[in-house]
């Protein structure tokens, strides 16, 4: 078994690049910015999208915060999750 299967089994998260980090804040920031939401209204849609838990401060780091820091990188999870809250809750 190689290492990318292993961490699919054992469901192990891997932690965003620098770069898609960078890319993942932009989207969110352009989406967050076109469907007109607060950080407090972005935070509650992750949450109910996602099944994750993603505070307001957390949505701030990401969007804020140094993309050096593993911490404060914008998951891939997050833009996958607000696209979805938006496609559901925008008409067409």
């Amino acid at each position: 078994m190689d290492a990318a299967t292993r961490a699919k089994r054992a469901n192990i998260k891997k932690p965003t690049s620098m770069e898609d980090a960078l890319m993942n804040r932009r989207r969110l920031q352009d989406m967050m910015e076109g469907a007109v939401l607060s950080d407090v209204q972005a935070a509650c849609l992750l949450m109910e999208e996602s099944g994750r838990p993603c505070g307001v401060r957390t949505l701030q780091h990401w969007l804020k915060g140094d993309a050096s820091k593993v911490s404060n990188r914008c998951p891939d999870w997050a833009v996958l999750a607000l696209e979805q809250g938006l496609k559901k809750r925008l008409p067409s």
